[in-house]
This record gives C-alpha cells, structure tokens and sequence, in this order.
C-alpha cells in the first residue's frame, strides 16, 4: 500500500526548535519504507511516499516529530491502479 504525507512545521518554531527538529531527523530519520522525499523550494511544506502493509511504520515516524510538525497522510493508488476502477465507474 502506498501513502502520501504531506507535512508542514508548526508556525513560529524558534531556532533553537529548528535545530532539535534537524537534530531528531538526523537520528531517527524518515518513516520505513520511504521511496520519495520532496520539499518544497520555499521551505513551507514537504511530502513523503511510503510504500507499507499498514500505517504502523508511519505512525510511529510521526510521533517523533509531532512537536515540531504538522502532518495528513492518505493512502495513495498509481494511475494503473486506479484507471481500470474509474473507467468501470463511469462505463
């Protein structure tokens, strides 16, 4: 299974907060099974592709980050997964 995370730090984050943040990702690093990592070029967001059996690798990614960041993930499907389903609907 495929989930996409979007995640943003929380406003105002000092610079000390920064760097624990860096800090911690430098020691605990991304989710298990992270196969693309993005960030955008203003430095407001970022986005993760994971591929897992379930949530559980996630879940335990975010809760070492979630005094620093904010995050939404969903499960994501390819096109070629999902285009037969969509044209079967509308058929």
């Amino acid at each position: 299974m495929l989930f996409l995370t979007t995640y943003r730090t929380k406003p105002f984050l000092s610079k000390a907060e920064q760097k624990e943040l860096l800090d911690l990702f430098a020691q605990h690093g991304a989710a298990p099974g992270t196969i693309a990592h993005y960030v955008s070029a203003d430095n407001s967001a970022g986005w993760t592709i994971t591929e897992a059996e379930d949530a559980t690798g996630g879940f335990a990614t975010v809760v070492q980050y979630e005094q620093y960041i904010e995050f939404e993930t969903r499960p994501i499907l390819t096109i070629d997964d999902a285009l037969p389903h969509m044209i079967e609907a509308v058929g």
